[in-house]
């Protein structure tokens, strides 16, 4: 690309390693339009975040990924005050632990009729999953991806 600031063809990533993986180049009806769908390695925002943009081609809200960047600087920190910083350093067995035990915690309120409690569990429930998944490195866009293609998406 080339941008003015840069005075030169410059590459998406090259100082941050950050690359964009493309995975399909799609061409718009009338032929004038290229849209990419790419897998970003690392967060891709000059800002430290997982994309630029807060939003999904439907602009609905991309909250996870950027929940999942918020842990991943609470591990970049090494904050010895942060819950998921200190549970990332035990062992997989017990971050596991801690996902079962939130999912039994939704089953259980989902058995009730207190919806914010279904909310807030399932709330802990996608949290824990997150770490667990971080803790095995496996980016969320991995999972989505799965769900993608299951659903023919």
């Amino acid at each position: 690309m080339l941008f003015k600031n840069k005075k030169r063809l410059w590459t998406k990533g090259e100082s941050s390693k950050n690359y964009l993986n493309i995975n399909k180049i799609l061409l718009d009806c009338d032929n004038d339009t290229l849209l990419f769908l790419v897998t970003p390695e690392g967060n891709t925002c000059h800002l430290d975040r997982k994309s630029c943009f807060n939003y999904d081609l439907n602009g609905k809200s991309n909250f996870i990924y950027k929940l999942e960047t918020i842990i991943e600087n609470r591990i970049k920190n090494d904050s010895k005050n942060s819950y998921s910083n200190n549970l990332l350093k035990q062992k997989i067995n017990r971050v596991a632990q801690k996902v079962g035990e939130e999912g039994v915690e939704v089953a259980l309120a989902a058995l009730s009729s207190d919806i914010e409690d279904i909310k807030e569990e399932s709330a802990d429930l996608i949290y824990h999953l997150l770490l667990l998944l971080r803790k095995k490195e496996i980016p969320f866009a991995e999972i989505e991806q799965v769900l993608i293609k299951r659903n023919k998406v």
